[in-house]
């Protein structure tokens, strides 16, 4: 059922929220993402932090396409502080279509999964963690998984 999906994806970003982020956990956390993503196939990779590009990369196999998909899934969740699979799952359940419903041009705003927020105690969304390359569900886990190693090394 979806509703149960939604949860599950607000439990998931309830889970990710980093004690402090700078340049140096950008770095680690974009090496954690490539680490994990090296056997599931090409990535690319885009972490902003207030609007400032702390890290990218395109792993072989990749395209100009990747980059662009990682900013159009980046933009859904700095407008909407909630992953872009979340928002897409949301409007899913209410029988419509994310850019449709909200008109959105579709060439800036995409709702599928692989766009995190990026969350900082005390702070909330203070920026976004976004990866294009493989099924929307496998971009999504990818960074989840990623950025729970890297809260876990911090502690």
């Amino acid at each position: 059922m979806i509703i149960n999906k939604l949860e599950s994806i607000i439990s998931q970003e309830k889970s990710i929220i980093f004690s402090e982020f700078n340049e140096k956990t950008a770095l680690k956390l974009g090496l954690k993402i490539i680490e994990n993503a090296n056997n599931l196939g090409g990535v690319s990779i885009q972490i902003k932090k207030n609007d400032l590009l702390m890290f990218y990369y395109a792993m072989e196999n990749t395209a100009i396409d990747n980059e662009t998909w990682c900013q159009r899934k980046a933009n859904v969740v700095k407008r909407f502080n909630h992953s872009s699979l979340y928002m897409k799952e949301k409007y899913l359940q209410r029988n419509c279509q994310f850019n449709e419903y909200l008109h959105l041009n579709p060439n800036i705003y995409q709702a599928k999964g692989g766009g995190i927020p990026l969350i900082v105690k005390n702070c909330g969304v203070v920026g976004t963690i976004a990866v294009s390359g493989l099924t929307e569900e496998k971009d999504h886990e990818l960074v989840i998984k990623s950025i729970i190693e890297i809260i876990k090394e911090e502690k």
